[in-house]
C-alpha cells in the first residue's frame, strides 16, 4: 500500500517541475519508459521491503507520472467540448490493459515467483508502451502551442487559495480515501475469507471490469449534469458500497458482488476533476 500512495505524492511534487513546453513532450515519453523499464528489472531483483518500495514505488512512480504529464498536457488540446465523455473514454480504454493482468499476473506468480514474472512482464509492457512515443501528441505543431500565458493572472500559491481551488482539492482528498483506501484491502479481505489466489485475482478483474462501465458512465453524465451532485452521488454510492456490500460480504460470492459494486459506484473519480480543472 505504500508504493501506490508514494506513486500520488510523487506526481503532486513533480507535475510543478516537469518542463511544459511542447518540444520536450517526446523526451518524456522515452524518458518515462525507460524509467519504469528500470523500475521492473531493479525490483525483479529486490531482497527487502524498502527495495521493493524505493523501486516499485518511487521510481517506477516517476516514469508513469511522465507519461501521465504527457498525456494531461494534450489533453485540453485535443478536447474542448463533451470533455467529460472524452476522459471516460480515456480511463476506459486505460483500464482495458489491466482487465486480464490481475488473472495472468496470478498464473504467472503462481507459476515463476514473484521475480521472473515482473521480468517476464517487461516484454509486453514495452510492446504496448513504445508506440506512446510517436501516438502521444498534441493536436497543433510545437510552434503554435503556448504552453502558459504571457502574463499569468495569479501566482499558483494565489490560485490555491481561491475557494473554488480549495473545495475541489479537500474533495479529491477525501475521495481518495473513500474510493482508493478501501479497496487496496479486497485481495486481503479474500484471503481473510480462505479464497485461493485465483479467487483473488478474479476480484480484482471483476473490480477493473465493473470500474471501465461506471467510468464511461459517469464521464457522460459529468457533460450534461452538475458536477457537485455527482461528486456527492459518487461518494454517498461507494460508501454505502462499503458499509452495506463489502461489510456483509462473508463468501467469495459476496467478494464478487462487491468487486462490482464498488468498481460501478467509484468510477466518476477521475472524470469528474480532470475535466474540472481543464475546464
Amino acid at each position: 500500500m505504500l508504493a501506490p500512495g508514494l506513486q500520488d505524492i510523487e506526481e503532486g511534487i513533480l507535475f510543478q517541475f516537469l518542463p511544459k513546453s511542447v518540444k520536450f513532450r517526446q523526451l518524456l515519453v522515452i524518458a518515462g519508459i525507460f524509467t519504469i523499464t528500470a523500475a521492473m528489472i531493479l525490483a525483479s531483483y529486490a531482497t527487502t521491503v524498502l527495495q521493493t518500495v524505493l523501486s516499485q514505488g518511487v521510481l517506477f512512480g516517476v516514469g508513469g507520472i511522465m507519461l501521465n504529464f504527457v498525456h494531461v498536457s494534450i489533453f485540453s488540446e485535443w478536447f474542448d467540448k463533451r470533455r467529460g465523455e472524452a476522459m471516460g473514454i480515456i480511463w476506459l480504454g486505460y483500464r482495458v490493459g489491466a482487465l486480464a493482468f490481475p488473472l495472468i499476473c496470478q498464473r504467472l506468480l503462481d507459476k515463476h515467483g514473484y521475480a521472473k514474472t515482473l521480468r517476464v512482464l517487461i516484454a509486453p509492457m514495452l510492446a504496448l508502451l513504445i508506440p506512446s512515443s510517436v501516438l502521444l501528441r498534441g493536436r497543433y505543431s510545437a510552434a503554435t502551442v503556448v504552453s502558459t500565458p504571457v502574463n499569468p493572472p495569479i501566482s499558483k500559491l494565489a490560485a490555491i487559495k481561491t475557494p473554488n481551488v480549495l473545495f475541489y482539492l479537500v474533495v479529491s482528498l477525501l475521495f481518495d480515501f473513500v474510493v482508493n483506501v478501501p479497496k487496496m484491502f479486497i485481495t486481503t479481505y479474500g484471503a481473510d475469507l480462505e479464497l485461493d489466489t485465483s479467487d483473488q485475482a478474479l476480484a480484482l478483474s471483476l473490480l477493473v471490469l465493473s470500474n471501465m462501465l461506471g467510468t464511461f458512465g459517469f464521464g457522460w453524465l459529468s457533460d450534461g449534469v452538475f458536477y457537485e451532485s455527482l461528486i456527492c452521488a459518487c461518494a454517498l454510492s461507494t460508501s454505502m458500497a462499503h458499509f452495506l456490500v463489502w461489510g456483509f460480504a462473508k463468501t467469495r460470492f459476496g467478494l464478487f458482488i462487491y468487486a462490482l459494486t464498488v468498481g460501478l459506484t467509484s468510477g466518476g473519480k477521475n472524470c469528474f476533476f480532470w475535466t474540472e480543472f481543464h475546464s
